[in-house]
């Protein structure tokens, strides 16, 4: 049986079952003992969880048949950057990962893979008729190919109607001009600000080393000056071990800057946390629980503020038990471990014309280009490497539903490899988080609904529509 037996704070004994998600309350240990074959028996003999061998016929069915593919369009415009974080996955620090170049994706190429994108869209669309094309614009630095930008822009609004444009943007080009020309197209617009001074210009520098908060957070306030209505502005932010999350959350409160998404630094394939000492970890853990703290006494009041730093930082941390059964019944049959998609779900255009499967995953796995569309018989060689390295682990995990590892995160140099260590990790830290979540819930019940209900709407009506469960 897959799952584990955990005890809250508050002395409830429960049983996470992973085979159905459910979270089970433990009234006598004797009996459930008892019962305990018995049910993983009867599973056994009614579970019906089919996986379907990696073909291109099943790949094609899944992306083109049950239009899952070609939900959205990413666009390396420009790989260079005027910005040099010291985070960034093209640092030394990110071996993986090509390094800072100084291209500019031509306008026939971006032409080309929306044509090719648009052409694929149709015929999903016509599966599923909710659905809107999605195209965002990434680098480096996209605004430096800013004549680029306005081209794709201007060429897709006469082919399509009612698209999904978006954005993510260091900031530091965010003129006028550039401002004007996102609102009269409605693009959703995330902005990389890691807080208040302090902790956004620790990393966030230019070539010369000097920080970036003074121009980038100037612009954001001009925006919001020129057009205070304007409801898909949002912010990225990063932190890591020495972030100061007091310092954070005054600044963010008290600007009344609403995070879209808050991540900690890539942890994966990385010299980046070498850095850090023993005492910066301890405090980190200090913070960390600090704010645990604060935000079960708010849970209890029913006093979270769904906009609030703490609620970004821990409440859509917690949220993901809330929807995890449904992101498990949503994955694909032909990758059936892991939290990866199938290649072809989202394509990532780079400068050169390729497609690659996202824009986290390194330049190696490459799955097509603009000029001959997806190469299929690449998409099954990929999975079925990937498929063979988790194939044995995986199908004994006791988190697997919760699984977040994908093609990005095991890639190496043209191969993939699975970081057994960090599984380990990542089940206790399940474990800890389910722990608390279920202490969070025999406190305040309705907790989540509100979680997952409010939080998603604001996030919505922010970013446009750009995430999908």
């Amino acid at each position: 049986m897959r799952g584990f037996r955990f005890e809250t704070e508050n002395g409830c004994k429960y049983l996470y079952d992973d085979e159905t998600g459910y979270i089970l309350p433990l009234i006598n240990d004797d009996i459930t003992e008892e019962y305990e074959e018995k049910y993983k028996e009867l599973k056994r003999v009614c579970s019906f969880q089919p996986k379907e061998d990696v073909t291109i016929e099943n790949v094609k069915r899944h992306l083109h048949d049950e239009a899952n593919g070609f939900r959205q369009l990413i666009l390396e415009v420009a790989s260079g950057c005027n910005l040099r974080c010291k985070y960034c996955i093209y640092s030394e620090h990110y071996p993986a990962y090509k390094t800072y170049t100084n291209q500019f994706m031509k306008e026939e190429t971006a032409l080309k893979a929306i044509d090719y994108y648009l052409s694929n869209f149709q015929k999903s669309h016509k599966i599923n008729p909710t659905r809107i094309p999605n195209i965002g614009f990434y680098g480096g630095e996209p605004l430096l190919n800013f004549d680029v930008m306005k081209a794709v822009v201007n060429y897709t609004e006469k082919k399509c109607k009612n698209i999904l444009f978006h954005v993510t943007t260091n900031g530091l080009l965010l003129n006028e001009q550039v401002q004007d020309f996102l609102v009269e197209n409605d693009f959703s617009v995330t902005v990389s600000l890691d807080g208040n001074k302090e902790n956004h210009d620790r990393n966030r520098v230019t070539p010369d080393g000097q920080g970036s908060f003074e121009q980038v957070f100037g612009n954001i306030q001009k925006f919001r000056k020129r057009y205070p209505d304007y409801s898909k502005l949002g912010i990225s932010l990063c932190y890591d071990i020495k972030s100061n999350f007091k310092d954070i959350e005054e600044f963010m409160n008290k600007e009344k800057i609403f995070v879209t998404k808050m991540s900690l630094i890539d942890t994966h394939n990385t010299t980046y946390y070498k850095q850090f000492t023993n005492k910066d970890y301890e405090q980190f853990m200090k913070q960390k629980a600090l704010y645990e703290d604060n935000f079960k006494k708010a849970s209890m009041e029913h006093s979270i503020d769904k906009s609030s730093f703490l609620f970004t930082y821990l409440g859509i941390d917690y949220s993901e038990f809330a929807f995890h059964s449904v992101y498990n019944e949503k994955r694909p049959s032909i990758i059936p471990n892991s939290g990866s998609c199938v290649p072809g779900e989202k394509l990532y255009v780079s400068i050169d014309g390729r497609i690659h499967m996202c824009e986290k995953i390194n330049s190696d796995f490459f799955i097509g280009d603009v000029d001959n569309g997806l190469n299929y018989e690449k998409i099954v060689e990929i999975i079925k490497e990937y498929n063979e390295v988790f194939k044995t682990r995986c199908d004994y995990c006791n988190v697997s539903r919760f699984c977040n590892i994908c093609f990005a995160q095991c890639c190496e140099e043209n191969a993939f490899n699975k970081p057994v260590g960090e599984c380990k990790e990542f089940e206790r830290s399940i474990i800890e988080k389910m722990t608390k979540y279920v202490s969070l819930l025999e406190e305040n019940p309705g907790l989540f609904d509100d979680v997952t209900l409010d939080y998603y709407n604001n996030l919505y009506e922010k970013v446009g529509g750009c995430f999908e469960l």
